[in-house]
């Protein structure tokens, strides 16, 4: 790969870089884009000097001219949303390029995805990816993996690249590919931004963005639940830990982890939920901190046990005898719901309040999604108060939540909304 700085070609790059760089002009929106348009207009022409192409005789209205003809006009592929401004100004000098969109959402576990409809793609056309800030390379790598089988050249057209995705990007890309770029700023992993760097690109060019959760799980109905979520709110996701193999001694429960199915799905439902990652809780038990490391690539875990692991007892051995006396855990709950007292358990509207105390105080990041790992006694004893029809251990049975299910909450802890298999109920003030 040949890394091309054309700021030292063209001095007046420095006058329209200066005008993303300065946070006073940023605000002006229009001149904003105008420049970024501009820095495509001159990436284009200079990407034009390394296309290839032949002489042809034309016919003008007063005779022929011998002139030069692109072979092929390369297809555009910018990285939405912030590789649109870039890529308008590229078409206008390529003007018979077709544009063909990319989509590279981030997901959960920090990998994000390319979405390209490759059915668009020429194989005979070279392509060129606008990406107008590339800081730690993750969108472009993954457009370029796509690209790489369908494309007998790529280039790379930036307005700044950063030092460290530089040599990331000569590790995939061709020898022959071409990345031009208007500066080259530092970056630090996990550090927002590049230095001296601009700022979020598509929110200066477009304004805040408009964030949709988006989920694909090993459950329908919970597909469709997150449909009903609006748009830039916090959710929040409780949920049962990844699979684990079936207990053999009494005590199991305590000590079992995953399984490698169990791990194989935590790591595809992490890539799988697209929307900004908020706060991560677990259960003390090491299946469920397995199930969010997994899930999120992420070592960050919150140990939560007083409210996802023994929030429910007062007497752990008392309580495991109820459960062995009274035959299931589904028997247990619904004998608490019908307000019996069972030793060694606090009344279950008690342990349903302080659950929801704590998932409403935690998290809460504006458009993000917190993630709290649990067990199915959990899950099962909120559904058992939360939804009235639940009334019999059949009916808490039917509702029982399966590994890597859940239910979802957004809203305030004075008013929420609930979302379990296809219902949804509003809550104000409960349980305060």
């Amino acid at each position: 790969m040949k890394v091309v700085n054309i700021s030292h070609k063209y001095p007046f790059i420095e006058q329209l870089m200066s005008n993303l760089r300065d946070i006073t002009i940023q605000k002006n929106t229009l001149k904003f884009q105008k420049s970024v348009y501009a820095l495509g207009q001159i990436l284009g022409i200079e990407l034009s000097c390394y296309l290839n192409y032949i002489n042809e005789d034309i016919i003008t209205p007063f005779g022929s001219a011998s002139c030069k003809r692109l072979t092929h006009w390369p297809t555009i592929v910018p990285i939405l949303r912030a590789g649109r401004a870039l890529q308008e100004g590229i078409s206008s000098i390529l003007i018979d390029s077709e544009v063909v969109d990319c989509d590279c959402p981030k997901y959960i576990n920090g990998q994000r995805n390319a979405n390209i409809n490759l059915e668009q793609i020429n194989p005979n056309n070279a392509c060129i990816i606008c990406d107008p800030m590339i800081a730690g390379g993750k969108s472009l790598i993954s457009t370029i993996k796509v690209l790489k089988a369908h494309c007998p050249n790529i280039y790379v057209l930036s307005c700044i690249a950063s030092n460290y995705a530089l040599p990331l990007l000569q590790e995939i890309l061709p020898d022959e590919s071409i990345l031009l770029t208007c500066a080259i700023d530092d970056f630090t992993p996990n550090v927002r931004g590049t230095r001296p760097g601009l700022g979020d690109v598509g929110d200066l060019l477009y304004g805040t963005k408009k964030y949709k959760l988006k989920m694909n799980t090993l459950y329908d109905s919970l597909n469709e639940g997150i449909k009903h979520i609006p748009e830039n709110v916090n959710v929040k996701m409780i949920f049962r830990h990844s699979f684990r193999d079936s207990f053999v001694k009494e005590k199991d429960y305590q000590k079992i982890t995953l399984n490698e199915y169990g791990i194989l799905k935590a790591k595809e439902l992490g890539n799988n939920i697209a929307y900004p990652i908020g706060g991560l809780y677990s259960s003390k038990l090491d299946r469920c901190v397995q199930t969010l490391e997994y899930m999120t690539d992420n070592k960050e875990i919150i140990v939560a046990p007083d409210y996802l692991t023994t929030v429910f007892t007062y007497d752990n051995e008392t309580a495991d005898a109820q459960i062995k006396l009274l035959g299931s855990l589904k028997k247990v709950i619904i004998e608490l719901k019908q307000g019996k007292t069972i030793p060694g358990f606090y009344p279950i509207n008690a342990t349903v309040k302080k659950i929801i105390d704590f998932v409403f105080t935690t998290g809460n990041k504006k458009h993000s999604i917190d993630l709290y790992c649990s067990h199915d006694f959990h899950i099962g004893m909120m559904l058992a108060i939360m939804f009235d029809e639940i009334e019999t251990v059949e009916d808490l049975t039917t509702n029982w939540p399966n590994m890597l299910e859940g239910m979802l909450l957004y809203g305030t802890r004075e008013a929420f909304f609930c979302i379990w298999r296809g219902k949804i109920r509003y809550f104000t003030n409960y349980l305060m």
